[in-house]
């Protein structure tokens, strides 16, 4: 039985559709079963809206006016790096439907599909979204704990370690890196970095576990919010990895370093 419930905490959806009626007949539906739904009836609108906030969950038109939800897709990296994409679309196809998964999109839908069907791929993705964010916080809490740990068994021997994640404040501080999660922003050696979201997502969830190597799994994950294979993470992030650890210092002298056929780790020293 398909599980048609909304997850426990209100996850809000962008319906992206030129048709007014799908688009509002979906947003119509998910309020109703408590999802916070809103409605943008063009390419141009919805990209602004990913201006204003994020968006966990959007369902996407491929053809439309203007900018096409194909457009957005290929934008959604740098626009909406946290968002989980269902496509719907009245022109579907094989290739169609792999070149939206490929490039990002977690469901892909034929139109016209039923209320329930829709429904129900809004209510997977906003579910495993929510599982995804119990788990990253789950994991921040405990290398809280075992830094906190092992600052309590060192103190008379050495000095507190320099890599601390308070529970008064979200900020965050690595050696000389130091980054704001609420306020998206991250300097290093008293210089700020200029991030794309996706390099932001990337360095934080590094200096959550510094000292330690992640895996192209566990960092694809932290940025994309989706499980992909190891060689699958690999492709999609080394690029980012790259400019990332080269926009703190050269690369001699860069704290993020790679550790071959692991991953990578943010140095605390």
């Amino acid at each position: 039985m398909i599980d048609l419930s909304p997850p426990a905490t209100p996850t809000a959806v962008l319906v992206v559709d030129d048709e007014r009626t799908t688009r509002l007949a979906i947003t119509e539906a998910l309020c109703q079963i408590g999802f916070l739904a809103e409605a943008a009836r063009s390419g141009e609108e919805a990209v602004q809206r990913f201006q204003e906030k994020i968006w966990p969950v959007v369902i996407l038109d491929l053809e439309m006016p203007g900018i096409k939800g194909v457009d957005i897709l290929n934008m959604a990296e740098s626009i909406a790096p946290q968002t989980a994409f269902i496509i719907l679309t009245a022109h579907a196809s094989t290739d169609t439907a792999i070149t939206a998964l490929r490039n990002g999109a977690v469901d892909y839908l034929r139109k016209p599909s039923s209320l329930h069907t829709i429904i129900a791929a809004v209510s997977k993705a906003a579910k495993k979204k929510e599982e995804q964010l119990r788990h990253d916080q789950a994991m921040a809490l405990l290398q809280q704990a075992m830094q906190t740990l092992n600052s309590s068994t060192t103190k008379t021997l050495a000095p507190s370690p320099p890599s601390r994640h308070s529970v008064a404040s979200s900020l965050i501080q690595v050696g000389q890196l130091h980054i704001d999660p609420d306020k998206q922003h991250a300097q290093y050696k008293n210089k700020s970095l200029e991030l794309t979201p996706i390099e932001f997502s990337l360095l934080h969830h590094l200096a959550l576990h510094p000292d330690t190597v992640q895996s192209f799994t566990q960092l694809g994950i932290a940025s994309h919010q989706v499980e992909m294979d190891e060689l699958e993470a690999r492709a999609l992030l080394r690029t980012h990895m790259y400019r990332l650890a080269r926009k703190l210092d050269k690369k001699e002298k860069t704290p993020i370093q790679s550790v071959w056929g692991r991953g990578f780790v943010l140095n605390s020293t």
